[in-house]
């Protein structure tokens, strides 16, 4: 049973779990992502992956967050990166056992956290067509698609894309001025 849960800056001790969730992600729903299961394993454990990680940490580029559990275990994880004047959220993996726990709200709340401290008032994700659970959750926590649609195909999965989603965040930065 999780009952302690606390979100922390991603450590280099966090990657292999991270990237061991990647393959997990992709391999529990591989109709939302535009690269296979067997790639996504090989992607996140490899050793680019890890350089690429580390060096990311370490030079603190924009936010990796993950949620931790009583027993210092990784339930859930979030990158970010910041693209065209949004701070953009990718790869956020929460472990089965730990959904419905607000592991992904506490995950979110460290992303726009983050956007707001760097004076950066929009927060954008990609969600897949077929993914309506995380649509949802997106839309609980404030996201709503552009209009019109901003999509990618997926030639991987013909038919299935993912579509960007929002989240305004200049009203909480003006307020932070005051």
């Amino acid at each position: 049973m999780i009952e302690q849960l606390q979100v922390v800056d991603m450590g280099i001790e966090h990657i292999p779990e991270f990237g061991r969730m990647i393959a997990a992600m992709v391999a529990e729903a591989p109709r939302n992502f535009t690269i296979t299961p067997e790639e996504a394993l090989e992607y996140g454990t490899n050793q680019a992956f890890m350089v690429g990680m580390h060096k990311a940490i370490t030079e603190n580029k924009f936010g990796r967050f993950v949620v931790l559990d009583e027993s210092e275990e990784l339930v859930g994880a979030v990158t970010t990166s910041v693209k065209d004047f949004s701070l953009r959220i990718g790869n956020m993996y929460v472990r089965p056992d730990a959904r419905s726990l607000g592991v992904g709200a506490l995950l979110i709340d460290a992303c726009e956290t983050r956007a707001v401290q760097d004076d950066i008032a929009l927060t954008t994700l990609e969600v897949g067509s077929a993914n309506g659970d995380a649509r949802r959750f997106y839309e609980r926590q404030g996201y709503t698609p552009f209009d019109p649609p901003i999509t990618h195909e997926w030639p991987l999965h013909p038919g299935e894309h993912g579509e960007v989603m929002y989240k305004d965040l200049s009203e909480v930065i003006l307020l932070n001025l005051t």
